[in-house]
């Protein structure tokens, strides 16, 4: 991983250079120093994705054999279990077929739908835990544990309370929940819809989806429409899964369910319990971004007062902090601002990447819309010598 560090060598030290000289000509130019330090690290995105870009080609090979020595390794050490456990899933997900294979005068009740769609889903997600623990990623892998956890308990009550006269209804009430949540997830997809700019589901489907909605309500009452309404009867309110669970008797593994749902939820407490597989991973990342800010600060002290190096240390902080965006947020100015300027350029630039590159900074700051990344792109890499 650490020769896959973008931000080694010349490189990472003529960027810094080019950095700071595109903040200097933004503010002789004038531009506040808080829109100067934002605007350089936004225009500095394309020549940063570009260079990634090409080390990430060169480091293909490289990155691929270490992704499948990693695999090995995992092969070497956990293949036989991992092996019993995928030929004990593919072994349920036959069973599974064959159960649900129809028969000559046979029918299936409403139980017998639940616990079928619950199993094959099981057996999806079993295989899913054992793709991401073959990959390496057991954290990736007891999240899906976490979701296999909840179809055991699901199905175990299904088994338990489905044909019991008192509850005849269970089975009905959790396949007809899906129009619940097909009403809900149509509502999300008509409010988001209108900010990704896709166009609204027909208002016909809409009312079709809200009366199935609306019948379901009126039939098994206002809980029904909770995440887990179709439990009510079962289950006291509130309806929750831990009350699933403990109705199940499956409580005992409450404590192995909240660690999976830890690691997939983005809680302070999952992020902590995955440091320690995270700090190889972006240790380099740290180190070099720590290298750049010594770097600058360093040579700005050396040509500037004790103010400015404070001043130069905000912009640090600033670029650390800031965040990719559209390309349209560099945009201050008028659409044709700065043409004449980069068109004047042209031969400097091919002449020179580095100066393309450095002029490129500046006057996306000074004149707001840059030129067409896909071609100062293609062009750079016709250069001789790229």
């Amino acid at each position: 991983m650490d020769d896959l560090c973008p931000s080694s060598g010349n490189e990472a030290a003529g960027n810094t250079a080019e950095i700071v000289d595109a903040f200097r000509a933004a503010l002789q130019a004038g531009v506040p120093q808080e829109q100067a330090g934002r605007q350089t690290a936004e225009a500095n995105i394309d020549m940063l994705t570009t260079m990634l870009a090409e080390r990430m080609l060169e480091k293909t090979d490289a990155a691929v054999a270490d992704q499948r020595a990693g695999q090995a390794r995992i092969a070497r050490r956990w293949g036989t279990a991992l092996d019993a456990y995928y030929m004990v899933t593919l072994g349920a997900a036959e069973l599974g077929a064959l159960a649900a294979q129809p028969r000559p005068q046979a029918t299936f009740d409403s139980v017998s739908k639940a616990l079928i769609l619950l199993q094959a889903q099981a057996c999806q997600t079993s295989f899913e835990v054992h793709a991401l623990l073959t990959a390496g990623f057991p954290g990736g892998a007891y999240g899906r544990y976490r979701t296999l956890h909840e179809l055991a308990v699901i199905a175990a009550l299904m088994s338990q309370y489905g044909r019991r006269p008192g509850h005849a209804d269970f089975a009905d009430r959790y396949l007809g929940h899906t129009h619940i949540n097909q009403y809900r997830q149509a509502e999300h997809r008509q409010r988001s819809g209108r900010e990704l700019g896709w166009p609204p589901l027909p208002a016909g489907t809409m009312e079709k989806l809200k009366k199935e909605h609306d019948r379901l309500i009126s039939r098994y009452g206002r809980d029904y429409r909770e995440d887990y309404g179709w439990a009510a009867g079962l289950i006291q309110p509130p309806l929750t899964f831990a009350r699933l669970e403990a109705k199940a008797d499956m409580n005992y593994l409450r404590y192995l369910y909240v660690t999976g749902s830890h690691l997939i939820h983005a809680s302070a407490h999952g992020m902590m319990l995955t440091e320690c597989r995270r700090v190889r991973l972006y240790s380099w990342i740290h180190a070099g971004t720590r290298a750049r800010a010594a770097a600058l600060v360093a040579k700005c002290s050396t040509e500037r007062s004790s103010n400015s190096r404070v001043e130069f240390q905000a912009l640090i902080t600033a670029l650390l902090r800031c965040r990719a965006g559209p390309a349209h947020r560099l945009r201050d100015g008028q659409p044709g601002a700065g043409r004449a300027e980069r068109t004047s350029g042209a031969a400097r630039h091919r002449a020179c990447p580095q100066v393309r590159q450095r002029e490129l900074l500046q006057l996306a700051i000074l004149h707001g819309p840059r030129p067409d990344a896909a071609r100062l792109s293609q062009r750079t890499r016709r250069q001789p010598g790229r």
